[in-house]
């Protein structure tokens, strides 16, 4: 999904990690996603890194302060709308059944 000095990395959502996220923006994605038509805020996005990143090769979690970093650069090497698009896509796909 994303590469960052030759490592590769992907989001990896559940209802836990959501939950974690809601609570820790005091927002509902959902909501968020119909009011920004998924064009969600750095901040959330930020949020969403910090919660859901992993290394693809061994599935290990990144937090804090590096998922913050690797997020920022993923966001100045692709962009917003690109990140943005990634990012949503990737909930949408691991979190399908909220949106039906």
């Amino acid at each position: 999904m994303f590469t960052v000095d030759d490592v590769n990395y992907t989001l990896k959502f559940n209802r836990q990690k959501s939950n974690a996220i809601e609570r820790q923006s005091g927002k509902s994605l959902m909501a968020e996603f119909n009011q920004t038509g998924g064009l969600i805020p750095v901040w959330l996005i930020e949020i969403m890194f910090a919660a859901a990143l992993v290394e693809e090769t061994d599935n290990k979690p990144i937090k804090g302060q590096k998922a913050l970093d690797i997020c920022g650069q993923v966001l100045e090497a692709n962009g917003y709308k690109s990140t943005v698009t990634a990012v949503v896509n990737k909930y949408t796909d691991d979190m399908g059944f909220m949106f039906r």
